[in-house]
């Protein structure tokens, strides 16, 4: 089994390049050199209703720490006495 490798800032700023050509995942995949289910974590860890585009903040995402990612400490348990 291959090892898991996260892309590089460069790799995800080609891949906002691609999607915003309109381009498959599995063309993507083909044009960084990973495996198609690379892209896909890519593009499903930043989405979402605050992002106006992947390259905007990929790179300084991938940085932070797992966890504050996850959200941490911040998100609420749901009380169903509430």
């Amino acid at each position: 089994m291959e090892q898991y490798h996260q892309l590089t800032e460069y790799q995800r700023y080609q891949l906002a390049a691609l999607r915003k050509e309109g381009r498959p995942q599995k063309t993507m995949a083909a044009n960084l050199g990973v495996h198609p289910s690379t892209i896909s974590r890519e593009l499903h860890r930043n989405r979402g209703p605050t992002r106006l585009s992947i390259a905007s903040s990929a790179p300084e995402d991938a940085t932070t720490a797992p966890g504050s990612r996850q959200g941490g400490q911040d998100r609420r348990r749901w009380d169903p006495l509430k």
